[in-house]
């Protein structure tokens, strides 16, 4: 059975999440003051997978030939605090 789940993040460039095999990233949200990543999950599947999350600040240098995938962008802060997260592709 699939089900949405969330997973919060760190405010930090890099971060390993491990989520159950083949989990279908959604988006990222703000609840509270805090980031989540949304996916959808299995709840059948004991497998991992490792999800490698980049963050970068609005402003910030991003590496040249990055190979990453879009998932979305928060505010903190009242929107003064604006961040992009990506999934590295392996």
């Amino acid at each position: 059975m699939d089900s949405i789940y969330k997973y919060e993040l760190d405010v930090d460039d890099e971060q390993l999440l491990v989520l159950p095999a083949k989990a279908a990233i959604l988006t990222v949200q703000v609840v509270e003051d805090v980031p989540y990543l949304y996916a959808v999950v299995d709840l059948d599947t004991e497998e991992t997978e490792e999800h490698h999350i980049l963050t970068f600040g609005t402003g910030h240098q991003i590496e040249d030939n990055l190979k990453a995938h879009y998932i979305g962008t928060y505010q903190l802060h009242g929107g003064k605090l604006v961040f992009h997260v990506f999934e590295k592709v392996r």
